[in-house]
């Protein structure tokens, strides 16, 4: 996944206006598919990263669930049925 900062950003003092930042998935994933494509890697290392790649799937689907129930605590009803409606909750 990618973040790209707000283009309508008017602190131009920001470093990472406009820029693609990698999330830690996306490095993980980009590091063991390497690992995949290079044929000296051994199976440990491939294990290694696709144990970090699994790690961090899963801190993100806790750290989603936890911004989740948060957001439905401050949310109407109305505004929780078309959040779920949308498919973001």
């Amino acid at each position: 996944q990618r973040v790209m900062i707000a283009s309508g950003d008017t602190d131009n003092s920001n470093p990472m206006r406009g820029q693609l930042v990698k999330s830690d998935a996306v490095k993980g994933k980009q590091e063991l598919k390497a690992a995949i494509a290079n044929p000296t890697t051994t199976p440990a290392e491939i294990q290694s990263k696709l144990g970090a790649v699994r790690e961090t799937k899963q801190k993100a689907k806790d750290e989603l669930t936890a911004a989740q129930k948060e957001l439905i605590e401050l949310l109407t009803v109305r505004q929780e049925a078309v959040l779920t409606i949308l498919g973001l909750l």
